[in-house]
């Protein structure tokens, strides 16, 4: 008897979202409480102990907090389950809704069998936006822009299906946990109205309103108090170059190329009205965030808008360029020659793998340069082009695809041969997580699984599905710790149980490259690290403060290392008996933390991060025999 279609059907998408749930794994293991979730999780430890870090100079000035409702949640789990528990917690639900409200945006755009692949390729391919590779979208860690993207998602998601209220709701609360990762949601989603209701060249209009409205509105201080500090925007462009769009590498470019030209090969072959207007609408809201962006740079005194990054909006585009890349490539296959020509450059710009010592600036742009080619000749008029153009430009396509491939698999070969530092993987996850990690072959994975899954027979589907689980259940051991580990908790922090009662709560503490022990293991504030500076976007008072604790320590740590925002790399300075009484003069200052043992009896303790035995160094004593004291 045969089975019901149904089952087969969901034996099919199960092979392919356990295909994608091993992907995932690999390619995403938890890194815990890192980057930007550093302090937003001390903002919520400062909701749960107010005035305990409410003096930390990364909050006393101006921060995140200033603008996100997110730390009450946070702050909410640690309570209930503690600081690592609780931000492992909340991080696996915003990944998981993430990805469920990219899948919603999708089935409201692209033809039901190739919504999936469109998330599978959003797994794989990288996210990053702007600079550097400093941010992505669907980050593995905890901060408010994860919520606030699975939030705008879901917005635009609920908005095509014709749920304008719940789309509003969804997107109003977006913006209370990051404005600047939802507004261009709202950007995209009011678009697609003027779209719907009045056009392309009203909504343009509507564009250069928002464009000309922003620069207007960050202009108007100017009239009533002065520009900018200098001193300030020098520091940015140092610690923060990604804020400045003439800082931005080939590469970076290259990247946005290839996002606007995908986007616009979109809009040329849309098959349907509502693909054609949401493509429309994330290039213009990508545009205009970009031109926003290169105002702010050439005239950073409009503090407002350079603190409004609009740059950021480009990951809306990332986004759709690459959940629709298949149905871009299938619309241009089914044309004639020069689209077909099109679609194969433009798989081509997403499957190249730059060879691992590519540094020239017109190899990385080889990605940019592709998508170029394929918009090209993807809006050529096949009519007033030549039997011969065509048949040339496909061959030309083919030889210039092939090389992609022979390219991407010579440098997937090198580095499955290569070694890697150890991350506590096994060698062949290690190896694995690498090669996938370069995108070309994941895509190829990605779409082959997809293929074999839903187009296969049905035995390929239920082999697809075995090779999964069998991946799932050998990564499973290594992934798994990471998100169950403590090491900001529980002993972790009951180790330096001593210290804390040592060091009054309302100290602050040196610990030139440990500031979650800081935050987190002692609970104190911290005195001054390279992290605590990544607030100054928001808060040009900051610059002062970070100078003259860098001053301070200009005994033990160059000042330079601190106010170019490189960090303390290698530490650069020993401690000694001499810098620990200079350092000391300031009476913010309260303890010290370094692995000098200055045979004053010092307390110590292994420092597990690193291996290493670190030291307790009161300042109160050393400002006493002095005389600081009595100076300050």
């Amino acid at each position: 008897m045969p089975r019901p279609m149904y089952l087969i059907d969901l034996t099919r998408a199960l092979a392919l979202v356990l295909v994608l749930t091993a992907l995932w794994m690999i390619l995403t293991p938890y890194p815990g409480i890192t980057h930007d979730g550093q302090g937003y999780a001390l903002q919520a430890l400062e909701r749960l102990a107010p005035g305990v870090f409410g003096d930390d100079i990364f909050l006393r000035f101006q921060s995140q907090d200033d603008f996100t409702i997110f730390p009450l949640l946070q702050a909410a789990a640690i309570q209930a389950l503690d600081l690592d528990w609780g931000t492992a917690l909340l991080t696996l639900l915003f990944q998981v809704a993430w990805f469920v409200a990219a899948w919603l945006v999708l089935r409201q755009i692209l033809a039901p069998r190739l919504v999936l692949l469109g998330v599978g390729l959003l797994v794989v391919v990288p996210g990053y936006y702007g600079a550097m590779r400093i941010f992505q979208f669907a980050e593995p860690f905890l901060t408010a822009r994860l919520p606030a993207e699975a939030l705008s998602l879901l917005a635009i998601a609920l908005y095509l299906q014709g749920r304008r209220l719940a789309g509003g709701l969804a997107v109003l609360i977006a913006l209370l946990v990051h404005p600047l990762m939802a507004f261009p949601a709202v950007l995209l989603i009011g678009l697609i109205e003027i779209l719907q209701r009045w056009g392309a060249r009203v909504a343009w209009g509507a564009i250069a309103l928002t464009f000309v409205g922003a620069i207007a509105v960050s202009a108007l201080p100017l009239i009533w108090q002065p520009a900018a500090d200098p001193s300030w925007i020098e520091l940015l462009r140092g610690r923060s170059p990604h804020l400045f769009l003439d800082r931005w590498a080939p590469l970076d470019w290259s990247s946005v190329v290839q996002v606007v030209g995908t986007l616009a090969a979109a809009i040329a072959c849309a098959q349907t009205p509502t693909m054609r207007r949401v493509t429309i609408g994330a290039l213009a809201v990508g545009v205009a965030g970009l031109c926003l962006a290169a105002v702010a740079s050439f005239w950073p005194q409009l503090e407002l808008l350079l603190k409004g990054q609009a740059w950021r909006w480009l990951w809306l585009c990332r986004f759709f360029a690459i959940a629709l890349l298949p149905a871009v490539a299938a619309a241009l296959w089914t044309g004639a020659g020069m689209r077909r020509a099109a679609a194969l450059f433009l798989l081509g710009s997403w499957l190249v793998v730059l060879p691992i010592s590519a540094r020239s600036g017109v190899t990385q742009a080889v990605p940019g340069m592709l998508a170029v080619i394929a918009l090209g000749l993807a809006v050529a008029r096949e009519g007033q082009v030549s039997d011969r153009l065509r048949a040339l430009s496909l061959r030309g396509a083919w030889v210039v695809f092939a090389f992609v491939l022979a390219g991407a698999t010579l440098t997937t070969s090198l580095v499955a041969s290569m070694q890697f530092a150890d991350t506590g993987d096994p060698a062949w996850l290690r190896v694995l997580g690498n090669i996938i990690n370069m995108t070309g072959p994941a895509i190829a994975i990605v779409t082959g699984a997809w293929f074999l899954a839903t187009h296969g027979p049905r035995l390929a589907a239920v082999a697809v599905l075995a090779v999964a689980v069998a991946v799932i259940v050998a990564v499973l051991p290594w992934r798994a710790p990471t998100w169950t580990a403590t090491p900001w908790s529980g002993a972790s922090r009951a180790e330096l149980a001593d210290w804390r009662q040592q060091i009054p709560l309302q100290s602050e503490v040196l610990w030139w490259n440990g500031l979650r022990e800081v935050w987190f293991l002692l609970q104190r504030r911290s005195y001054l690290t390279d992290s605590q500076a990544g607030g100054i976007v928001f808060s040009p008072a900051l610059v002062g403060e970070i100078q003259r604790r860098a001053a301070n320590l200009e005994p033990y740590i160059p000042a330079r290392q601190w106010i170019m925002g490189t960090g303390p790399a290698g530490h650069g300075g020993t401690l000694t008996a001499e810098s620990l009484a200079l350092i000391c003069r300031d009476p913010q200052l309260g303890f010290v933390v370094a692995e000098e043992d200055l045979g004053l009896g010092a307390s110590s303790h292994v420092w597990r991060a690193h291996n290493l035995r670190v030291f307790l160094y009161d300042c109160g004593p050393v400002r006493t025999s002095h005389g600081w004291a009595a100076r300050n």
